[in-house]
């Protein structure tokens, strides 16, 4: 089998929720209602079609001039299966929109793997367990005003979900610790509550901040309190207090998880498939978060978080995010808290037939 054409394809996709669009700064009257989707397809001689996809909030275009330039003359003609060498070829280019384009490009040639299999994706990568619990993200952008979030958090509960996480501003610490109690308390203790800051605190705000989440909130998980580089203060953090850390949604390379790690910090790592450069890499994350007996919890792109968080024995769950739903068919499955990864061979998505 072998690669004869690799196409990308822009969408714009309505968004399913307004307010739930990522933090920039822009004001909420100034917010568009749209996404910006990238598709491609790496077809094949012997009729198979890998699906690769992401939301972006900028530089679409880019991405296609680099698979259309860079990517795709190289990759036509080679063997789909044989991921780890076309990743080298890759990262051979000296091009950053390359090597962010060909995330897209790995995502479909796992799909194709994986359908050339005859099986869905997770049960490819091992099929450690056949659900997964789910958890709203769709709440956490910071600009949302408690009253917002609490009420996507509602919805999301009231359709199968085990809970939510939100996100804090990160700029004045009592606002942050309000809109954390309001909704908690709205919400209730009963479900999973997690609480992101995007790496805005220093170590002596995080540690207040942290305690009194653990004290007051009972949050599950308190995510990037500090800046990604600050590996010493997550290590000392984590010592002092009991809430679980996560961290590495940002990370592009496994080595930065692996500095994390290696200073002593107790967090979960957030691998991201489209910042690392595709599914081959976040492999390679999981496969260390296994080894030093690090739990992990894919970031966002649910379609594809699911089959890895059942695929593999130490991810945890799915953080679940409308921003690709209008894009398929098939809606992901959700039944009493937690997702339940599809059956079909491959990825098991998809496009709707008004997509390219």
């Amino acid at each position: 089998m072998r690669i004869t054409k690799i196409e990308p394809v822009i969408l714009r996709l309505p968004a399913a929720r307004p307010l739930s669009l990522p933090v920039d700064g822009t004001p909420l009257s100034q917010r568009s209602a749209e996404r910006t989707a990238l598709v491609v397809h790496v077809r094949t001689d012997g009729g198979l079609v890998g699906l690769g996809f992401g939301c972006f909030a900028d530089g679409v275009r880019s991405l296609v001039a680099a698979i259309e330039h860079d990517l795709a003359p190289l990759l036509t003609g080679a063997d789909p299966l044989a991921h780890e060498k076309l990743l080298a070829v890759s990262r051979s280019l000296e091009s950053a929109a390359a090597q962010s384009a060909y995330a897209l490009i790995d995502i479909a040639l796992w799909d194709l793997k994986a359908k050339a299999a005859g099986l869905p994706l997770w049960r490819l990568l091992g099929a450690a367990k056949d659900r997964v619990p789910i958890h709203c993200a769709d709440t956490v952008a910071a600009h949302l005003q408690a009253e917002e979030v609490i009420a996507i958090g509602r919805t999301a509960i009231s359709q199968g979900m085990k809970g939510i996480r939100i996100g804090l501003a990160g700029f004045d610490p009592e606002a942050d610790a309000q809109k954390a109690q309001a909704v908690r308390d709205a919400l209730g203790e009963e479900i999973w509550f997690g609480i992101s800051a995007f790496g805005r605190y220093d170590y002596e705000i995080a540690l207040p901040m942290g305690r009194f989440i653990e004290e007051e909130i009972g949050a599950d998980w308190f995510e990037e309190p500090l800046a990604d580089n600050d590996v010493e203060s997550y290590s000392r953090l984590s010592l002092r207090i009991d809430t679980p850390l996560a961290a590495g949604s940002r990370f592009t390379q496994a080595a930065q998880f692996l500095r994390l790690v290696e200073s002593g910090a107790r967090v979960t790592l957030r691998p991201d498939v489209l910042r690392l450069g595709g599914i081959t890499p976040w492999l390679k994350v999981a496969a260390l978060a296994e080894a030093l007996h690090r739990p992990v919890v894919p970031h966002l792109l649910p379609e594809i978080a699911v089959h890895l968080a059942c695929g593999l024995p130490g991810v945890q769950a799915v953080d679940y995010t409308t921003a690709l739903a209008p894009l398929f068919r098939q809606p992901i499955r959700i039944e009493g808290g937690f997702a339940i990864p599809p059956e079909e061979p491959g990825l098991g998505l998809q496009l709707k037939t008004e997509a390219p």
